[in-house]
């Protein structure tokens, strides 16, 4: 039997045959619908906007099934509430206070939009990133390696002028008129735009391992034989949901721009050296393990791909302490 109780921070947590689990949730999930809503808008005073809308979608279709399979987390940690939304969008110096679990779970921005450091926390690298996936209309994307997290930064910057925006209705009776109520959502999304950025951060103690994948390719030379080597590697980590499935997160990557024209190879197998060293030493610092566990090559179309996995913690996962949950 099922039975979700109170704690003092506001969460409820999964209590299965009178036995606890680290299975927590915003609402008492045993509840009706209007009770789970009511319940919602006790932690809209510092849920992100997004995830408000995720736990409002999940309480109205009755998306949440409690795990049948429940595995064991590190010890001192339950897994963080659902729905999981690493990526949400910020103003600067939003959501310094509040609740302790807000900053934990998603970054702090500063009045000027960048990174808030937590206490003891050092900024070790910074680097321009592609917009990762779930980050819509992200720009000027940059992740930084600290000594607690992984956190990525990018300004939202929606494109003023989309097709939507005009109606051909409208424009059948008077293309002014169709551009006017173009011109009047155009203005609303320059609103939005000013001042909001996507943020996300993976910190250590949520990865289970660190995979390395490097690729070596060559391109057919015209008259035979092949050029140089091109070397790419990508680092990430894996996290396990409060659902039991895992997800993969980007934490680096290095590459040559482009396969036609090699940059300094050296310079490139230097940067990703000292990149993984960094990391380690982050990871470890944080009292986590970095043991190589297996390490495997396989051919791949025009050369081969090496993957090396390191593992930090099995139990590990998308979790908070027991003393931030109030549990």
């Amino acid at each position: 039997m099922d039975e979700w109780k109170p704690t003092w921070s506001g969460l409820f947590q999964l209590h299965r045959d009178g036995a606890q689990t680290p299975i927590t949730s915003y609402v008492d999930r045993g509840l009706l619908r209007s009770a789970q809503i009511d319940q919602l808008g006790t932690t809209s005073d510092w849920l992100p906007e997004q995830v408000i809308a995720a736990a409002f979608e999940q309480v109205m279709e009755d998306k949440y099934v409690a795990p049948a399979e429940i595995k064991p987390v590190t010890s001192g940690r339950v897994f963080a509430p659902t729905p999981v939304k690493l990526p949400v969008l910020l103003a600067p110096g939003e959501a310094e206070g509040g609740h302790a679990l807000r900053p934990y779970l998603w970054p702090v921005l500063d009045p000027s939009g960048n990174l808030a450091l937590e206490q003891d926390e050092q900024l070790i690298d910074r680097w321009w990133v592609e917009a990762p996936r779930l980050m819509d209309y992200a720009s000027d994307c940059h992740s930084h390696l600290t000594t607690h997290r992984i956190a990525t930064i990018g300004k939202l910057s929606l494109p003023i002028d989309q097709r939507g925006d005009y109606k051909l209705s409208l424009g059948l009776i008077s293309p002014t008129i169709m551009q006017g109520f173009a011109a009047i959502k155009q203005i609303g999304r320059i609103g939005q735009n000013k001042g909001r950025n996507w943020v996300q951060h993976v910190r250590y103690e949520w990865l289970t391992n660190v995979t390395k994948l490097t690729t070596t390719k060559s391109k057919k030379k015209l008259f035979g034989g092949r050029g140089p080597e091109h070397v790419s590697t990508w680092y990430r980590g894996e996290i396990r949901w409060p659902n039991g499935k895992s997800g993969y997160i980007d934490l680096g990557h290095f590459r040559d721009e482009r396969l036609e024209s090699l940059r300094d190879a050296d310079e490139l197998a230097r940067k990703t050296s000292e990149f993984e060293t960094r990391l380690q030493k982050a990871i470890q610092g944080r009292g986590l393990g970095w043991a190589q566990t297996t390490s495997t090559t396989r051919e791949i179309v025009g050369g081969t791909e090496a993957k090396d996995i390191y593992t930090l913690d099995d139990n590990a996962g998308y979790t908070v302490p027991n003393t931030l949950a109030g549990l």
